[in-house]
């Protein structure tokens, strides 16, 4: 992201401090079982779709 270095006044974060804030707002996945038997994990990442 070579163009983001060219804003005068922007700071950003490091890819760390990215990764560490990620971490922090994943959740476990939510298993579903059907009446077939089939087992389905999902994640609804509510905490991650608060920053969209």
């Amino acid at each position: 992201m070579n163009h983001l270095s060219l804003h005068p006044t922007l700071r950003t974060c490091s890819s760390d401090t990215i990764l560490r804030a990620i971490k922090e707002l994943t959740q476990e996945n939510i298993s579903y079982t059907s009446d077939m038997g089939k087992t389905y994990d999902f994640n609804t990442a509510d905490t991650l779709n608060t920053l969209l």
